[in-house]
């Protein structure tokens, strides 16, 4: 990438509706698939789409591309196409395809792609709400599927290996010997090609499952020090925690599709991990945001 580049993210929200019906999946097999969703004619979200795209400053040295031009675009492509549409009915390119958030999220980046001038089309995110949403870069089929989850624990940051004085001196309030607490957020995000057959990277019940089984019902409402074998002799660091998370999950997601972990400790602080030797972050394995 051209160090002189910039990336330029906008925003649009469309209000769609979508069902799941189409007769590729028996009724039986569409529910099992999508749940709720195939057993009713319709429903819909608020979709907030984001369009990121790279490139240098103009030759005028004023902008990568005039916004009133991606707005545009947007309109045209995105908006008038499924701003207060029914997905499946009246959008032509969508009639054959199940409206899962990894089809949309491709669907935005064809119409886009091919309508950008002098700039790079780098990536779209479709959120179907804050907690829900996907990553299309132009990589083939390749996806990137995030949900989001939240835990309450408490812990003390102490390092064993150091003495009481030194500890406080390191660590400060945070080495309160009772402890103390934060409302946690992890992000988990999976990569991979969907299913030709479904449209969909991961059976959401499968991944809401996984993470209740393996990281809620074990880190949720427990003191980290005191109540989990995995940090009874580590230091509960939110690095070692989105570490120690990482092992867990690994072994429990279809190989290689786990791609990275992002834990809010508070809202000023998020830790991102991609796993051991993960070349596209060689800085740190666990890469922090204070």
């Amino acid at each position: 990438m051209d160090r002189q580049e910039v990336h330029l993210t906008r925003k649009i929200e469309v209000s769609s509706a979508h069902s799941y019906t189409l007769d590729a999946l028996s009724p039986a097999e569409r529910e099992a698939t999508f749940g709720k969703s195939a057993a009713t004619h319709a429903h819909g979200h608020n979709y907030d789409i984001r369009v990121t795209v790279a490139g240098p400053i103009d030759e005028n040295g004023d902008w990568v591309i005039n916004i009133k031009e991606i707005d545009r675009i947007m309109r045209e492509k995105i908006e008038e196409q499924l701003d207060h549409r029914h997905i499946n009915i009246e959008v032509p390119k969508l009639r054959r395809r199940w409206p899962t958030l990894e089809t949309l999220a491709t669907f935005v980046w064809e119409e886009m792609a091919g309508s950008l001038e002098h700039v790079r089309l780098e990536e779209v995110q479709l959120f179907e709400n804050p907690d829900f949403f996907a990553e299309y870069r132009g990589e083939g089929s390749m996806i990137y599927l995030t949900r989001v989850y939240r835990f309450s624990a408490a812990h003390r940051l102490h390092n064993p290996a150091l003495s009481d004085e030194e500890n406080r001196a390191v660590f400060g309030k945070c080495n309160n010997p009772h402890g103390h607490g934060h409302d946690y957020v992890l992000e988990v995000t999976l990569k991979g090609h969907p299913d030709p057959k479904t449209d969909c990277l991961i059976d959401i019940g499968l991944f809401d499952s996984l993470i209740q089984k393996e990281i809620l019902q074990r880190f949720d409402h427990v003191h980290l020090n005191l109540d989990t074998e995995e940090f009874r002799n580590l230091n509960p660091s939110s690095e070692n925690m989105v570490m120690t998370f990482w092992k867990i999950l690994d072994r429990v997601f279809p190989e290689s599709s786990l791609h990275r972990l992002r834990l809010w400790e508070t809202s000023r602080s998020y830790f991102d991990y991609f796993g051991p030797g993960a070349d596209s972050h060689p800085s740190s394995p666990a890469r922090r945001n204070r």
